[in-house]
C-alpha cells in the first residue's frame, strides 16, 4: 500500500530424490557444468551403503534387500503420517524451547564432527546435516522415533563424510 517491498519468504527444505541421474550427470546432458554452490544447495549421496546390500547397511531380519524394500513400503502404508502426527504435537508442545535444543545440539554437532580446514561450502553442508542430527535425536529422545539413542548422528555423520570424500575433500571448488 505505501510503495515498500514486502519481505521475501525464505524457503530452507531438506529433501530427498530418488532419481537415479545426479544433478551434475543431468546437467552434462545439457553440456554445462554444476557450480560449487550447485552442489552445496543440492547434496548428492552415493545411493549404495557399500555393505553389499545396495542403499541398506543392514537386512533389519530380511533376506535380502528387496525384501527389506517390500516391508518398508508395507509398514510406510500402515503408518502414514503417524510419525509426522506426532511430531508436529511435539513441536507445538513448546516451540521455544525445542528450538533452543536443536540449537545446542546443532552447535555440539558441529565442534564435534566440522573439519577445521573445511571451506565455507563444507561448513554449509555440515549445517545442514547438524540440523538433521539435531532433529532426528529430538525425535528419538521423545519416542517418536524407535531407534538407539545417537543413531541419527551416527547416520548424519556417515553420510557427510561420505560427501566430503564423493567431492573430493573439504578444500572450496571455486576461486
Amino acid at each position: 500500500r505505501d510503495g515498500t517491498a514486502k519481505p521475501p519468504e525464505r524457503f530452507r527444505l531438506v529433501f530427498l530424490s530418488s532419481g537415479e541421474t545426479g544433478l551434475a550427470a543431468k546437467m552434462q546432458e545439457g553440456g554445462k557444468q554444476p557450480k560449487a554452490g550447485q552442489t552445496v544447495r543440492f547434496i548428492e549421496l552415493p545411493a549404495d551403503a557399500d555393505k553389499g546390500y545396495g542403499v541398506f547397511d543392514c537386512l533389519h531380519e530380511q533376506e535380502d534387500g528387496n525384501r527389506l524394500s517390500i516391508h518398508l513400503k508395507h509398514l510406510a502404508e500402515c503408518n502414514t503420517g503417524t510419525v509426522a502426527d506426532a511430531f508436529l504435537n511435539l513441536l507445538c508442545g513448546n516451540r521455544a524451547g525445542i528450538a533452543e535444543s536443536v540449537a545446542k545440539a546443532r552447535k555440539v554437532w558441529l565442534e564435534t564432527h566440522l573439519p577445521q580446514d573445511g571451506d565455507g561450502q563444507v561448513m554449509r553442508v555440515g549445517n545442514k546435516f547438524a540440523l538433521v542430527a539435531a532433529v532426528g535425536e529430538l525425535a528419538i529422545h521423545a519416542g517418536i522415533l524407535p531407534w538407539p539413542a545417537g543413531e541419527a548422528e551416527k547416520a548424519c555423520l556417515r553420510l557427510f563424510n561420505d560427501w566430503i570424500a564423493r567431492r573430493g575433500g573439504t578444500q572450496a571448488h571455486e576461486a
